[in-house]
This record gives structure tokens, C-alpha cells and sequence, in this order.
């Protein structure tokens, strides 16, 4: 399966409620509301994207459609396959190696049960996870954004722009995700 991607910005503005889409070609303004978000310290995270055209999607999710793995359950069971896909790659990891990352979870003191604490290690070394970087500094989402970036001509104009997301950090999906994975957080 391909990934979905935006095929105008049109189409992508009802994804982003809150704020809906904003071009801004005047790169001086760009940078006075990086320093804003920046010295402020508004309480948003940020995250960069190189192609605006491209849909949020998580490292498992690329995985997982791309292997076609949602092929293998039919449709209204999706879903919980998926969960259970993330709990066999979370279980992968505590076994990796002997239980090495267990271990070293175990010896700094972190319940070596606790899935949360899988995922954070599994994302720091590019295992697929549920997870999308975000980061606190806007500067930091901008390099991502632009680096790499190349100039391909075309005549769809979302081909001409990147995307750099915010968000608030106390957003209530922030904060209830790691009840879905962690049995143990929801006691």
C-alpha cells in the first residue's frame, strides 16, 4: 500500500482545525514567530515535515500499511491487530539481546514492565513506534523541515512548500496516549 498524501493544501486544512493551514512566504516574518514561540516559551511543541504534502503518520503506522499487514484481519479488527503489532514489537524488546534493555531499564530504576519506557527507547534507536518527534525548540522543528530539502518543479503547489507543526503541550491527546500500551499507569 502507499502512503496517503495531500494533494492541495485545500484538502489538508480540515485535518488542522484549531489552526488550519497558514502560507508564509515572507521568511522574515517566519523567523520573528520562531522567536516569539521561542522566547515565550507559549507551553507548544513543534515538528517539522519537508514535504507538506506528507500525512503525520508514525513509523509503525509506515510500517505497518506499507507491509500491508492490515491485509491480514478483516477490516473491524484493524484496529486491535495493530495494537497487538505494537505490543509484539514492545515484547521484541524486552527480550532483545537476552533482556539487555530490561536490565538496563531495571538497574536506573524504571519498572522493566513499564511500556512507555520501551517505546522511548525503541524511537531513540529507530524502531518503529507509535510515536512522532516533537520537540520544545521551533528552531529544531525548522531544521527538519528544511534540511534536505530539494526543488523538484511542479505544477501542484503544495509541492512548494514544507510544513512546520505546533501544538500546545498540555493537549489532552498528549497526555492520555500512555494509558493505551502501559496496563500499569492506568492503576
Amino acid at each position: 500500500m502507499t502512503l496517503e498524501e495531500y494533494t492541495t493544501i485545500e484538502e489538508k486544512e480540515p485535518f488542522f482545525t484549531n489552526g488550519g493551514s497558514r502560507i508564509n512566504v515572507n521568511i522574515e516574518g517566519i523567523f520573528d514567530k520562531l522567536l516569539e514561540f521561542y522566547e515565550t516559551g507559549t507551553g507548544f511543541i513543534f515538528r517539522g515535515c519537508s514535504e507538506a504534502k506528507f500525512r503525520l503518520y508514525n513509523s509503525a503506522q509506515r510500517l505497518y500499511m506499507n507491509q500491508d499487514l492490515h491485509k491480514q484481519v478483516p477490516s473491524d479488527h484493524i484496529s486491535e491487530h495493530y495494537k497487538n503489532f505494537i505490543a509484539g514489537l514492545i515484547e521484541n524488546c524486552k527480550n532483545w539481546n537476552n533482556g539487555v534493555v530490561a536490565r538496563l531499564l531495571k538497574s536506573t530504576g524504571i519498572d522493566e514492565n513499564n511500556a512507555l519506557a520501551y517505546l522511548s527507547y525503541m524511537q531513540h534507536f529507530g524502531v518503529p513506534t507509535p510515536f512522532l518527534d516533537y520537540t520544545f525548540n521551533p528552531y529544531v522543528a525548522l531544521f527538519f523541515a528544511i534540511d534536505n530539502l530539494t526543488y523538484k518543479p511542479s505544477n501542484n503547489e503544495i509541492d512548494n512548500y514544507f510544513s512546520l507543526y505546533y501544538t500546545y503541550t498540555d493537549a489532552t491527546i498528549f497526555q492520555s496516549w500512555k494509558y493505551v500500551f502501559d496496563e500499569n499507569l492506568k492503576k
